[in-house]
């Protein structure tokens, strides 16, 4: 015997209602009767394309992630199903959300020139800890968080060991070697020459761990 899919929805919210109420019930309820609202499509990439482009078409804009709960897009787990690839993925390949108008705070230079500034400010501040450094740091600079963020790293032992200062000392070394990607500094011409006048300065200091 075959029934239709209200149907099967119906005989479902109905069999929930008997039950004794509560949290898990009332939920399982809601969800079947926005589940039954919706439109039954048989997705397939086509169908979840066009689907995708209606709906920027008539919102302007691309749909996220979070617009799935639209009942014309489908879901988050049939993207997954049928394109192999998380949702998010989905829409980073597919349907990119613009880079943001708002600038932040320290957009006015790379991740690459905060670090390089960090390694600067270190050797004027010489911080015993991570503290110190957020403590003396310029103003308009970052915090060490930011700044072990920008290199990829989590703390402030990793921050230390990535920039090649050494916190056990007064002075450092900076090794540059070839496999080493050098530090792109695109800043003001006064940025960069106080970079490369450091970075001499640094290669003749001899210091032991």
């Amino acid at each position: 015997m075959k029934i239709k899919r209200q149907e099967a929805f119906d005989i479902a919210v109905k069999a929930i209602k008997a039950l004794p109420p509560s949290e898990r019930n009332n939920a399982a309820i809601e969800y079947l009767e926005t589940a039954r609202s919706e439109r039954y499509i048989k997705w397939d990439k086509d169908k979840i394309l066009d689907a995708m482009n209606t709906w920027k078409n008539e919102h302007g804009r691309n749909p996220t992630i979070k617009d799935l709960k639209d009942p014309m897009l489908p879901s988050a787990g049939t993207i997954i199903n049928i394109f192999n690839i998380t949702a998010s993925e989905f829409f980073r390949t597919y349907f990119p959300s613009p880079p943001s108008r708002h600038l932040h705070k320290y957009s006015n230079r790379t991740a690459d020139e905060w670090v390089a500034d960090f390694i600067i400010q270190y050797e004027t501040i010489l911080p015993s800890s991570a503290k110190d450094y957020d403590l003396h740091r310029r103003s308009d600079s970052p915090t060490w968080v930011s700044i072990a963020g920008y290199a990829g790293v989590s703390t402030w032992n990793e921050l230390i060991s990535f920039t090649g200062v050494n916190s056990h000392c007064l002075k450092r070394k900076y090794r540059l070697k070839s496999e080493v990607k050098e530090w792109t500094v695109r800043s003001s011409s006064h940025f960069l020459e106080e970079y490369l006048k450091l970075k001499e300065d640094i290669e003749e200091i001899l210091c032991t761990e």
